[in-house]
């Protein structure tokens, strides 16, 4: 929703996007329960540190424009890519890889 330029809700902004993404802590306590295996917890801790490192041009975590052409953010979403194409060779189950690749819509 962040990259829908109509969209003037700052509730679905960049900023609420990174914040989405599970951090260390519950990723952690997945892998200390025994849902994730070491490198299910590692690639997404890892580009989790990725993105907690990108800072928006000006500090500006709502210029949208600004965050897009910033070739800070496309080696981000490279990375993502990286990431997302390792989990897809790795994942076997049928309903993880489709939400991998967009073609089911997550549960909310």
């Amino acid at each position: 929703m962040w990259l829908d330029l109509t969209n003037a809700n700052p509730h679905w902004s960049y900023l609420e996007f990174t914040c989405s993404c599970p951090d260390e802590d519950q990723l952690a306590s997945a892998y200390t329960g025994g849902w994730l295996a070491e490198w299910e917890f590692e690639l997404p801790r890892s580009l989790g540190d990725t993105i907690d490192s990108y800072s928006a041009p000006g500090d500006d975590d709502y210029n949208h424009e600004a965050i897009l052409s910033d070739p800070a953010w496309h080696t981000l979403v490279e990375a993502a890519e990286r990431t997302r194409q390792q989990l897809l060779a790795a994942i076997v189950d049928t309903d993880e890889r489709r939400s991998l690749l967009g073609t089911v819509a997550p549960d909310c």
